[in-house]
């Protein structure tokens, strides 16, 4: 047997029949066809020919494979009255072929291991076949969007022969941050000089991460307002604005809520212009408390890639110290009360207590301290005028001790007591 015009699939079998002899010798068993087995190290095809054959045409191989093709004739016999058959196999006609090269196919897989600032490492995995010698990976990018003019191409070479145990090909990309790419790869295979072979490509979308926002501003507006300003690095699709009242944990500074199931105070999606890419960016976050620190931080994002983030720090206006609001005042010949309220809502650091201010003729002026919301002063002059004044004790947490703005009122006592009334009665009849 011979093996002719070998091709990347296929190759020509021949083989002479010599004489035929129907029956095998020594036996009954006839002759009764031909057992094909085609052996390779990737597979194993066992396939029956007919007695009639002298050629065959063997297809449905891999490319750029070794094979080691052996042909016997086929002996047998069927016992009817035993409902069985019987073979046996002749001598054993051998050839070996290597199928001819051929394209490779398209790589099985492009993973993305790496991906900061435009560097990209891919890892090619290579197809299961090669169908020749491996040579080269071919790469080529082009962004996404067609108006960026954005693409690039490399070769990356394979280790040839191809070592078993490695099946992957890493690839470093230098491209721009914040794009949509497509990244084409194929394989390659080196058949001789200015003789190469290419297969098709696989398609893989990489997106790479945008740089990390710069100049970031966070200033406070009012007690309740702050304005968000920065400037985007270079290409990205939106910017992602969170802040969180900052807090300290066991003397660290925490950036996160106390609970992790919290939400952020303020989240915000901005949307990026590429009119306008190096322009400033900006928003004003609202609904926050007076006298805060909170921390704004930004992150520029394409798809759900998004860059590092850029933290500030802003503390946001006291609130103005409110009022007592009086509610009551009275008096009699030689005393007067007052009563008044204050908001009892965390508006910016806890109070403690009331000064209480009275005076006469706008100079003889007196002071006392409560806790209450309510105080009673006696021994006064009757038939007189005070000037009340009532204002908030504040402490800060750092012993320092503020009052507040007054809340006045004026009120005068009486100018005598009040006479017994007068109680007539007049007898019936009289």
């Amino acid at each position: 047997m011979n093996a002719s015009d070998t091709r990347n699939t296929s190759t020509l079998l021949e083989w002479s029949t010599g004489e035929k002899s129907e029956t095998m010798h020594g036996s009954s068993l006839t002759f009764s066809g031909y057992l094909l087995t085609v052996n390779s190290t990737h597979e194993t095809i066992r396939s029956p020919l007919k007695p009639e054959l002298t050629s065959y045409l063997l297809s449905g191989l891999i490319p750029w494979t070794g094979y080691n093709i052996t042909l016997r004739r086929l002996y047998s016999s069927v016992d009817v009255w035993r409902n069985n058959r019987r073979t046996r196999l002749g001598r054993a006609a051998t050839v070996t072929i290597k199928t001819e090269p051929s394209n490779p196919p398209a790589p099985k897989e492009i993973r993305v291991l790496a991906n900061e600032e435009g560097k990209v490492v891919v890892q090619i995995v290579a197809p299961d076949f090669w169908n020749g010698p491996p040579f080269k990976y071919h790469i080529h990018w082009e962004a996404q969007d067609q108006e960026r003019n954005l693409s690039g191409y490399r070769e990356v070479n394979v280790s040839s022969p191809w070592p078993s145990e490695k099946k992957w090909t890493t690839a470093n990309l230098t491209l721009v941050p914040g794009v949509r790419y497509n990244v084409y790869v194929s394989a390659q295979n080196y058949i001789g000089p200015d003789v190469l072979l290419m297969g098709p490509e696989l398609e893989e979308q990489v997106i790479t991460a945008p740089l990390v926002p710069i100049d970031l501003v966070a200033e406070s507006l009012t007690p309740i307002e702050a304005t968000v300003s920065w400037r985007a690095a270079g290409p990205a699709e939106y910017f992602q604005v969170t802040v969180d009242e900052e807090y300290i944990h066991q003397g660290f500074y925490s950036y996160q809520p106390p609970s992790a199931n919290s939400p952020a105070h303020f989240r915000a999606r901005v949307f990026w212009d590429e009119k306008t890419e190096s322009s400033e960016h900006s928003l004003i976050v609202n609904n926050l408390l007076p006298a805060r620190d909170y921390v704004v931080k930004v992150l520029a994002c394409t798809l759900n890639e998004c860059s590092d983030i850029r933290r500030a720090v802003v503390f946001t206006q006291p609130a103005p110290t409110p009022k007592p609001d009086i509610t009551i005042v009275d008096s009699n010949l030689n005393s007067f009360v007052v009563g008044w309220t204050f908001p009892r809502y965390n508006w910016r650091s806890d109070y403690d207590g009331f000064l209480v201010r009275y005076c006469r003729m706008s100079k003889v002026c007196e002071e006392s301290y409560t806790d209450l919301h309510l105080m009673n002063v006696s021994s006064l002059r009757p038939d007189t005028i005070y000037n009340i004044e009532v204002r908030v004790n504040i402490k800060h947490s750092d012993g320092h001790v503020e009052v507040g703005p007054a809340a006045r009122a004026q009120v005068k006592t009486w100018s005598k007591r009040p006479g017994k009334p007068q109680l007539r009665t007049h007898a019936e009849g009289a």
